[in-house]
């Protein structure tokens, strides 16, 4: 059950109420819940590093020439900037609005967690990787080290034996 007011949005979960003040302490999350979140500020960051560094200008015509390749077929997209990046800042926003409600005892949590992370590894190296092939700093490649940090916590939270309750 959802109840929000002005200002504050909380959930009814697993018989508590968790929201904004529940947050507060850092101590109450479940370690699934302290990876997500932290995977998130970082994903944040990552997005804020490439939109700096005008990662669009690199991707967008490696996006068209696979393109080409797949005759015209539309993956992956090309890009707005304000397409992109809004849309980037909404799934950070999802994410962060996930985090009281993802539940270790709970198998989907555990498959959504376990995917989100392995996106990210995978990421991490593809930033570092590029910068290596084309000799220089791919936008993104500041932050690709703390993907690589965060991602691979947030695997091991999702991988852990489920809790007894």
């Amino acid at each position: 059950m959802a109840s929000c007011g002005f200002g504050t949005l909380s959930f009814m979960h697993a018989g508590r109420q968790v929201g904004p003040s529940s947050w507060s302490s850092w101590r109450r999350l479940e370690g699934v819940q302290r990876a997500w979140l932290a995977l998130s500020v970082v994903l944040a960051l990552h997005v804020a590093d490439e939109a700096s560094h005008n990662f669009l200008s690199w991707y967008n015509p490696v996006a068209a020439s696979i393109q080409a390749r797949l005759g015209g077929f539309p993956f992956p997209p090309v890009f707005s900037f304000g397409v992109w990046l809004s849309g980037l800042i909404a799934l950070v926003l999802i994410c962060i609005a996930l985090t009281p409600v993802l539940d270790p005892a709970r198998r989907w949590t555990m498959v959504l967690t376990t995917a989100w992370a392995l996106i990210h590894i995978a990421n991490g190296l593809v930033h570092l990787v590029s910068s290596l092939a084309i000799g220089g700093m791919m936008p993104g490649t500041w932050t690709a080290p703390l993907l690589l940090f965060v991602a691979p916590w947030l695997l091991l939270e999702s991988l852990r034996p489920l809790p007894k309750r």
